[in-house]
């Protein structure tokens, strides 16, 4: 099944705000092309979301992620929480305290059956998402900003070292910038 939908995460603007997930169908090829009456139309109405998963604490989501056909998002936030969101309902089916500070990013597999997390706590963890449970942790002594699970072998890759705004101004050698390989 081809997922014709993509997902969004707002931040909570006040602390009178809730954070949200905003789900939205792709334009079709025919709505992309259609010629605007108006100069002064406004476009905006090709892209208002399909459905809205308000997030029910001042938490922050950092990264999304679709499970196979659709049918989840688990997303990732700055308190090291994971939650998974059934797209159909907005309902959070599962909540996970996963790290101890933000979830910097979250992938799947290319079959969607392991999940791996990165985090500012210097830990990536494969997640079973459809249980929800932790299967292995992987730790470095730096933060991890990115996390990938190999295609082809039984790999992890975890790439990191420090914040990526700061990136550009520190040495390689003291923010220890790498890509780390770990057998899963």
């Amino acid at each position: 099944m081809e997922i014709s939908f993509f997902c969004t995460a707002s931040d909570p603007f006040t602390s009178r705000d809730l954070g949200s997930i905003s789900i939205f169908e792709f334009p079709s090829e025919d709505d992309l092309t259609e010629v605007v009456p108006k100069k002064d139309s406004d476009p905006g109405a090709l892209h208002s979301a399909k459905s809205t998963i308000l997030v029910d604490d001042m938490d922050k989501a950092t990264c999304l992620s679709w499970t196979i056909a659709g049918e989840f998002i688990i997303a990732g936030f700055d308190s090291g929480n994971m939650v998974k969101y059934d797209v159909e309902t907005g309902k959070e089916v599962q909540r996970l305290k996963c790290h101890t500070e933000r979830v910097n990013r979250v992938n799947m597999n290319r079959e969607k059956t392991m999940l791996i997390t990165a985090s500012k706590d210097c830990t990536a963890k494969l997640i079973d998402p459809v249980n929800f449970e932790v299967v292995k942790t992987y730790k470095t002594e730096r933060p991890v900003n990115g996390a990938a699970i190999s295609p082809t072998h039984p790999h992890i890759l975890l790439g990191g070292g420090q914040d990526a705004q700061n990136v550009t101004t520190t040495a390689a050698s003291a923010g220890k910038i790498e890509t780390r390989f770990f057998h899963m």
